[in-house]
């Protein structure tokens, strides 16, 4: 009754009305058409969305479900892709995947995995050789192919690194720039520079419908929409009940993590807004010290992952310090790009990396 409810505007009288007036076998019948026709406009949005773009903006179950309706044209294939990628995790495993093992999931058979062993056998054939590709500035390398930067640490100035990553690549932004507080240990934090300076190619490399999420200071709030190219979602808060940074009103007892949007993205889960900080500052539970100025607690970081990512989703953290963003990824099954300009830092990353169990 939901479903239906969903498909009729004016909800429940609407629906006894059409009983009434066509009795039931009229009223499935209709109802029957009307599903089909909104399916049908879904996959003809799907369609059109790829005739432009390609695959940029994609999320991977959205390209397993296009190539599924090529062998089934006419029947909603979006259920089925999700429980492909749920099984076999990333969309590269769902190509390499063998049909017998494909089409052991409902609803899946002969004719949907026609569309996957064509898409693979496309990419073997045409693009097996290419990693590369210049833009129209010849003097930046922009990959097509993301395996130098993915689930790695790479040093060096985020403001150029990330012009190497092409045009809708990315499924959602988790960062802890530096905001204008001048705190020790942190490069470029005098101002708000470099922050605003990135914000257009955050933007570029990522994903329609997907988030950006960065942590900020209260204390430059208003500063934070300026030129902001991306829309207001709401915000977490980290509750620091042993924090002593001095306000204007005493001491600051929670920092804010800021949620934007691209689009018009969905949650992935229903949480809470509101986290607890670990019981020290610069302290992980099960890691210790971690000599950083700034270090964002993992467990924090990984509710934010889960709220807002699917697994094998690729994150970005082109101010990844001390590695949280990164070991949180690779604890819950997401890849992750992370940028860092100081080589102590990216050492205590790779550290803390090197101590979880491989992905």
């Amino acid at each position: 009754m939901n479903i239906i409810l969903k498909l009729i505007p004016d909800g429940r009288w609407s629906v006894e009305s059409k009983i009434i007036r066509h009795g039931i076998p009229g009223f499935i019948k209709e109802m029957i058409n009307m599903i089909s026709t909104n399916q049908e406009g879904h996959r003809k949005r799907l369609r059109e969305r790829f005739i432009k773009s390609g695959f940029s903006g994609f999320h991977d179950y959205e390209i397993v479900e296009l190539l599924l309706t090529l062998g089934t044209p006419r029947k909603d294939c979006k259920q089925q892709a999700i429980n492909i990628l749920e099984k076999f995790k990333a969309l590269q495993d769902v190509l390499e995947a063998d049909p017998k093992e494909l089409q052991e999931i409902k609803g899946i058979g002969a004719h949907n995995v026609f569309g996957l062993k064509l898409a693979k056998e496309i990419k073997r054939e045409l693009l097996k050789d290419k990693t590369f590709k210049q833009p129209a500035d010849k003097s930046v390398t922009t990959y097509e192919y993301l395996d130098k930067f993915t689930n790695k640490i790479n040093r060096g100035d985020c403001i150029k690194l990330i012009k190497m990553i092409p045009d809708k690549a990315i499924d959602c932004i988790i960062t802890d720039p530096p905001y204008g507080l001048k705190t020790k240990g942190i490069g470029n934090d005098n101002d708000l520079s470099l922050f605003y300076n990135i914000l257009p190619d955050c933007h570029r490399v990522l994903k329609d419908d997907s988030f950006f999420i960065t942590f900020f200071s209260i204390k430059h709030f208003p500063k934070l929409f300026k030129n902001n190219p991306f829309t207001y979602f709401w915000q977490f808060i980290l509750y620091c009940p042993n924090g002593s940074v001095r306000s204007p009103i005493g001491f600051t007892k929670y920092m804010s993590c800021f949620i934007f949007k691209k689009g018009s993205p969905k949650l992935i889960k229903w949480k809470t807004d509101i986290f607890k900080d670990t019981p020290g500052k610069m302290v992980e539970p099960d890691e210790g010290f971690i000599n950083h100025p700034t270090p964002k607690p993992k467990h924090f970081i990984k509710q934010i992952i889960e709220m807002t990512t699917m697994e094998n989703a690729l994150i970005l953290d082109p101010f990844i310090g001390s590695g949280s963003t990164a070991v949180a990824c690779k604890q819950l099954g997401r890849r992750f790009i992370g940028f860092e300009v100081n080589e102590t830092y990216c050492s205590i990353a790779n550290e803390r990396l090197a101590r979880v169990s491989n992905l």
